[in-house]
């Protein structure tokens, strides 16, 4: 499965039905794709302002993981009061800053890594997945 596949996979009515408020938007992330894909692997920050993460796993084995950071008022969080729009523009923004991996095994090795970059904020917040992908 490609980045492409991916895209076509967003279920955009669920994300669009889902809660935007501030202070995260784990029902946006939970309502993301059809039914063909899985949440094999999450993480939010359990603060006022956080980052979260969500494995996601199609049937042909594909993993793709997505980070994204939530706010505590409409100032600092893009999702709280957005319109339609709004919100189709920031899960496309999500989705095209993805990792897309062949199987279970890459996002688990992405994961255990550390990170060479440290503007690569995408890595930072998705080793917090690696327990999780190891388990399942």
């Amino acid at each position: 499965m490609n980045k492409q596949e991916v895209f076509d996979s967003i279920n955009y009515e669920a994300a669009l039905a889902a809660p935007r408020c501030a202070g995260g938007h784990t029902e946006v992330m939970h309502s993301l794709f059809k039914d063909s894909a899985i949440i094999i692997a999450e993480y939010t920050e359990e603060d006022y302002q956080g980052e979260i993460a969500f494995a996601y796993q199609f049937p042909d084995g594909t993993v793709c993981i997505i980070t994204d950071y939530y706010g505590s008022c409409s100032v600092c969080d893009a999702w709280d009061g957005a319109s339609d729009e709004d919100v189709k523009y920031l899960i496309k923004s999500m989705v095209s800053s993805s990792r897309v991996f062949r199987n279970r095994a890459e996002a688990v090795e992405y994961c255990g890594v550390e990170c060479q970059k440290p503007f690569e904020y995408s890595h930072h917040v998705a080793v917090n997945l690696l327990e999780q992908l190891k388990e399942s």
